[in-house]
C-alpha cells in the first residue's frame, strides 16, 4: 500500500515516462492501471479527498488463493489507519509526505475476480472499467492477449473511509 494525497498530485504519466524507469512489460501494466484510476482523475472528481490509500499490488500465491489472506492483508490496511498509535508516527510516514491514519479514502484495482471480490466485500464503490484488450502497440499487437488474462476488465474501486466535519 502506499499514499496518495493531493498535495503531491501529478499529471498521468505517458508509456514512455513510465518505460524510461521501469521495464517495458511492467511500464505497460501501469498505463491500464492508471487509465482504471490515477490520483489527479481521482482527486478532481472528488473534491472532498485529499489523501487515499492505494491498495495496490495485492496477491497472493496461487497455492494459497481462495483462504481470505488478501481481504485479510486489505481489512487491516483500512483498519490500521484508525489506530491511536498512529497519532504517534512522524507525518512523514509514507515516500509521498502523508500519514495513514489522515487518509479519507480507499482505492484498489482489480485485475482479477478475486480482487473484484474483495472489492465488491467492503462495498468499495466502482470507479471505471478499462479492458487490457483495448491496449496495443504501433503495429496493432495486444499487450495483452485476453485469452492470457485471468479476466477481460480492470476495474477500479474506492471508498470514502471518513466524511469531512
Amino acid at each position: 500500500s502506499c499514499i496518495e494525497n493531493r498535495e503531491h498530485d501529478c499529471k498521468k504519466p505517458s508509456f514512455q515516462d513510465l518505460k524510461s524507469g521501469m521495464n517495458e512489460k511492467h511500464a505497460m501494466i501501469n498505463v491500464v492501471c492508471n487509465d482504471s484510476i490515477h490520483s489527479s482523475d481521482f482527486f478532481q472528481n472528488h473534491p472532498e479527498c485529499n489523501r487515499y490509500l492505494d491498495l495496490f499490488a495485492v496477491g497472493v500465491h496461487e497455492k494459497y488463493q481462495r483462504r481470505g489472506i488478501a481481504s485479510k492483508l486489505v481489512e487491516k490496511s483500512i483498519q490500521v489507519r484508525n489506530l491511536k498509535i498512529l497519532n504517534h508516527i512522524p507525518y512523514n510516514y509514507s515516500t509521498l509526505g502523508g500519514n495513514i491514519k489522515d487518509c479519507d479514502s480507499a482505492i484498489i484495482i482489480a485485475t482479477n475476480p478475486n480482487t473484484n471480490g474483495i472489492a465488491q466485500k467492503f462495498k468499495m464503490s466502482p470507479y471505471k472499467t478499462v479492458l487490457w484488450n483495448d491496449y496495443q502497440d504501433e503495429q496493432g499487437e495486444k499487450w495483452f492477449p485476453p485469452e492470457k488474462m485471468p479476466d477481460p476488465c480492470v476495474n477500479s474501486y474506492y471508498k470514502i473511509l471518513m466524511k469531512k466535519t
